[in-house]
C-alpha cells in the first residue's frame, strides 16, 4: 500500500495537502484519502494560497 499524499472532497474534488488536512468531521462526511498512484498526472493542493505539489516529498521541517 501507497502512503497517503493527500485528500479530496468527494462534492468539489478539492484537494488537500497533509498540511491542509480537513477537521475530523469533514473528512468522515465528505473526504476521502489519496495516494500517490491515484494521481498519475499529480496534484497540486487547492488550498488557498497553498499550490504545494503532494507528490513532492517534503522534508519533516514541511520544505
Amino acid at each position: 500500500m501507497a502512503d497517503m499524499v493527500a485528500y479530496r472532497s468527494l462534492s468539489t474534488s478539492m484537494l488537500r495537502c497533509l498540511d491542509h488536512v480537513p477537521p475530523p468531521a469533514a473528512r468522515a462526511a465528505n473526504c476521502v484519502p489519496v495516494e500517490a498512484d491515484d494521481l498519475p498526472d499529480g496534484g497540486i493542493c487547492t488550498y488557498p494560497d497553498c499550490g504545494v505539489d503532494v507528490l513532492i516529498p517534503r522534508g519533516a521541517d514541511g520544505s
